[in-house]
């Protein structure tokens, strides 16, 4: 299995602090970079070529927040890859469960919600 490599991976935050509560932005960015090969049969002729694509550059956003209550509870919510942007086709495998996506470099998951509560005693 051919490794493959984004030029360029950036993750850019920017956030809000006041008194007991915290929001913050982050833009996830991934470039575009050339796929590994992929076996592939010509349906018309049934020749079998080595195929190479690029895959597209992508972008997702997070947004965070969290609120204190006192020193030892505090909660957070937040919302993964806020704009539902799906994973872009690529053919270099990184687990034999997912084929179609890299799963090093994007996620399958699309829109989620992460949930977490810290309770210090």
């Amino acid at each position: 299995a051919m490794t493959v490599s984004p030029r360029l991976r950036a993750r850019v935050m920017a956030g809000l602090s006041r008194q007991n509560w915290s929001a913050f932005l982050v833009l996830n960015h991934t470039s575009a970079y050339q796929d590994a090969a992929v076996s592939a049969t010509h349906l018309t002729t049934g020749e079998l070529k080595n195929v190479t694509r690029r895959v597209r550059a992508f972008t997702t956003w997070d947004l965070q927040c969290l609120y204190a209550f006192n020193r030892q509870l505090e909660l957070r919510a937040g919302i993964r890859n806020l704009f539902n942007q799906p994973a872009p086709l690529s053919f270099a495998q990184t687990s034999s469960q997912v084929f179609g996506a890299n799963t090093v470099y994007s996620n399958l998951w699309g829109r989620s919600l992460d949930l977490g509560m810290t309770f210090r005693f």
